[in-house]
């Protein structure tokens, strides 16, 4: 439409419904839902007022007095549209450009106006066109002119044509090429770097995940031998040659029935021993048999000379807890050889406590003994010359930081020497302290 601003209508033969506008007089018909509009008839622009049908049939208003202006009704049938449309001028941001049925922009080259023209000589008749891109909903053509604002990168096929007549259709193309950094060639250098980084990360963990390997197998193999030194200490030869000679001495006195119940404990001991240096862990529980086992033995070899008990708190469930095995033993070992049966006659009663319970989230081994003390036993090692070294000990506490390292638990040795009310020393505490 020309103008939809109407101003007065009548309804003439065929249906047709013809109005006056502000911008001229325009016709409707109602059979196929067209609009007519005839810029190119002058006197068609004056049409816009009261309209009649004169004695003729045709269109007519008063222009002023005694004086007509008509328009044949016949000129929608008569004249038919034989003409084409073609693209009249061509603007980019604004700015003419030459007039094309192919065109290619870069990415920033993307708001255009096309403007259309209808050539046909022989019809005063403008038509209506419409479009479609890409082969969408066709539109209609809002004064001949068609705005593509803010075009992405691609391609578009631009289809034009009157509404009414098909067969004047064209078609333009038109292509936004994309920026540098969207282009294929683009895309693909980035995932050839992305693949080349990702591999050398991928080498890089896997160089990594080696090396920890290796570590964690030299930790596991130091760890094993370690294991087997401290077997060997907990059962070194003294022990065993001194348990030979208790067994003999027990024989030779006639006491056969302490002599077969010393070699029952120190067989079942053995066993013990061995079946625990098959685990990395064993439970507190199955520790503290060996250790019962242990000292009922040195106790039977040193003739019953000092007292000893073992107590375990009841909010201590000794089933659950898992520590490596044989950790106990070096201590109460070197409490008692060390400790207790260093100590002079008149010393009193000799005495090994054995305390296990549970402080927080953590559970505490107390070893505590009223013997001669850390430093007297050092001093009296030194005189009779006495080059032993508690290797016992020494392992485990080395195979403790090992197994921190590995496993992330944390047991802490903590050893505090007792003295009397006149200075003395009286006695050891050692504390193991397991964290759960």
């Amino acid at each position: 439409m020309i103008s939809d601003e109407v101003r007065h209508g009548i309804v003439a033969k065929d249906s047709m419904y013809w109005f006056s506008t502000v911008a001229g007089i325009m016709a409707f018909d109602y059979k196929m839902k067209r609009f007519y509009s005839f810029e190119s008839e002058n006197k068609a622009k004056l049409f816009n007022y009261r309209i009649f049908t004169d004695a003729y049939g045709n269109i007519s208003q008063n222009l002023y007095p005694d004086y007509i202006i008509n328009i044949d009704t016949n000129i929608i049938k008569t004249q038919e549209l034989n003409g084409h449309i073609y693209l009249k001028e061509t603007k980019l941001f604004g700015k003419t450009i030459p007039s094309d049925t192919i065109y290619d922009f870069n990415f920033n080259q993307n708001n255009l106006i096309l403007s259309f023209g209808y050539l046909d000589q022989n019809t005063p008749i403008s038509p209506e066109l419409e479009y479609c891109v890409n082969g969408q909903n066709w539109q209609a053509v809002e004064k001949m002119d068609i705005s593509m604002y803010n075009m992405m990168p691609g391609g578009y096929t631009l289809q034009v044509r009157p509404r009414y007549q098909p067969s004047g259709l064209i078609t333009l193309k038109i292509r936004i090429d994309p920026p540098w950094y969207q282009t294929w060639w683009f895309y693909l250098i980035i995932l050839s770097m992305l693949s080349v980084f990702t591999f050398l990360a991928y080498k890089l963990r896997i160089s990594n995940i080696r090396k920890e390997e290796k570590e964690k197998n030299q930790l596991k193999e130091r760890i094993a031998q370690i294991e087997m030194s401290a077997l060997r200490a907990q059962m070194n030869p003294h022990f065993i040659f001194n348990c030979l000679n208790s067994i003999n001495r027990f024989i030779l006195v006639n006491d056969t029935e302490a002599a077969s119940e010393y070699l029952t404990k120190f067989s079942r001991l053995i066993r013990m021993i061995l079946d625990a240096s098959r685990e990395d862990f064993i439970s507190l529980e199955k520790e503290i048999a060996s250790l019962r086992l242990y000292i009922g033995m040195e106790s039977m070899r040193f003739q019953e000379s000092f007292e000893w008990s073992i107590t375990i708190d009841e909010d201590v469930y000794s089933h659950n807890i898992m520590l490596p095995p044989l950790l106990i033993q070096p201590y109460v070992e070197n409490a008692i050889w060390h400790g207790l049966m260093q100590a002079p006659e008149g010393w009193g009663v000799r005495k090994l406590a054995i305390h296990v319970y549970s402080q927080g989230e953590a559970v505490i081994i107390k070893i505590e003994d009223n013997g001669i003390g850390r430093d007297k036993a050092k001093l009296l090692k030194s005189k009779t010359g006495d080059q032993h070294k508690s290797y016992g000990i020494s392992l485990t506490e080395e195979r403790l930081k090992l197994m921190q390292k590995i496993q992330g638990t944390m047991t802490e040795i903590v050893i505090e020497d007792l003295f009397n009310k006149q200075g003395s020393p009286c006695g050891t505490i050692v504390k193991i302290i397991l964290n759960q």
